[in-house]
């Protein structure tokens, strides 16, 4: 049996690369978004538990220190660390912008931050949260 289906990058990022297979498989680890084992180090989403391989992440979404990395949570994961409610909040107060700790990789709605954490902090790389 042959199987295609065409490449949607977005919906790869929510949805993961499906495996067909009839043969058991050398390795348990497969990336959620290209479906391979390779001989890479994975990353794991502290939220899901999904393997990753750094390099199918987009250089946003990858951990910027060993820190982040222990808690690191991918895309599908992501969720303001305020209210909860989803990174792609596409209606209600939350919508629009919103920032990401360069250090812990903490999500925040800007609209849920106190107005002096939506400025305070601002690095020559990125905005940091209050805890880091």
């Amino acid at each position: 049996v042959e199987f295609w289906e065409p490449f949607d990058d977005e919906s790869i990022k929510i949805h993961g690369t499906g495996i067909i297979t009839s043969e058991k498989l050398p390795h348990k680890e497969l990336c959620f978004i290209c479906g391979s084992t390779g001989e890479n180090k994975m990353l794991y989403c502290a939220s899901c538990c999904e393997p990753f391989h750094p390099f199918c992440l987009q250089e946003d979404d990858l951990p910027q220190s060993d820190k982040a990395e222990e808690g690191w949570v991918c895309s599908r994961c992501v969720s303001c660390k305020v209210c909860g409610g989803p990174d792609n909040t596409a209606s209600g107060e939350n919508a629009g912008e919103r920032k990401t700790c360069i250090e812990c990789r903490d999500m925040f709605h800007t609209n849920c931050l106190p107005i002096s954490m939506r400025e305070m902090r601002s690095g020559k790389t990125g905005w940091v949260c209050g805890s880091c």
